[in-house]
């Protein structure tokens, strides 16, 4: 069972997986090292504190990946930080990633066999066995399927390369009738 950012209370306790972002190591006014961050899940993030870090524990750290932390939620400045009391880096499965990231609200599955289709009506032979060979790379596919397409602002989540990728294709497929010399396959 997982709390989310948007459901965080004062004084609870963390455990578990967090996206990290900005990942930095500071100094106290008296000039002790501590490490200050961004943590988050798909619904948010919320500033992540761990005093009494050291360079060494920093040096582990992803700048911006996914840690597993122990902490607790404190009020700061109106907002909730987290204090962390222990932090390590994380290597997330795929459905840790479903949790930790934003994703595209539409069928994944169903997106793919729409590209499928589209590139299955490519009659140049050179063209067609382009495209197969890159479909045939099961590998590409799934990360082609689950990467986003791009950091900040359009489909900026899981699934949103696929989904741009399905919205240019319908939106090519729709001008191409006003374009008589325009080659459909290209």
């Amino acid at each position: 069972d997982r709390t989310y950012i948007n459901q965080l209370e004062a004084s609870q306790l963390i455990e578990g997986v967090f996206a990290v972002q900005n990942c930095q190591l500071g100094q106290t006014r008296t000039g002790k090292p501590f490490i200050k961050c961004l943590l988050g899940y798909k619904t948010g993030r919320t500033p992540g504190r761990m005093w009494n870090a050291n360079e060494q524990l920093f040096n582990r750290l992803p700048t911006n990946g996914f840690v597993q932390i122990t902490g607790q939620t404190q009020p700061y400045q109106g907002e909730l930080q987290i204090i962390i009391n222990e932090i390590a880096a994380h290597e997330p499965t795929d459905n840790e990633l479903s949790e930790l990231l934003p994703t595209t609200p539409h069928s994944v599955d169903k997106m793919f066999t729409e590209v499928v289709n589209y590139l299955q009506a490519i009659e140049n032979p050179s063209l067609k066995a382009l495209a197969e060979r890159y479909l045939e790379d099961g590998q590409l596919m799934d990360k082609f399927c689950q990467a986003p397409a791009a950091q900040t602002l359009h489909h900026a989540y899981l699934g949103g390369l696929l989904e741009h990728t399905v919205s240019l294709l319908r939106l090519a497929d729709k001008v191409l009738p006003l374009y008589e010399k325009v080659n459909r396959d290209l």
